[in-house]
């Protein structure tokens, strides 16, 4: 059930966040961007 669910959410949510970034006249972080800003590993 949950992995059904979670695609149509983190859909939802990415939507959310870009309508936001828009809103408020920031940019959208590409991935590459976003890993950088959480200090994740580069694949």
């Amino acid at each position: 059930m949950i992995i059904q669910i979670f695609p149509t959410f983190h859909t939802a949510l990415v939507k959310r966040v870009a309508e936001m970034c828009e809103r408020y006249e920031r940019p959208v972080a590409t991935w590459q961007q976003a890993r950088e800003i959480l200090q994740l590993d580069m694949p």
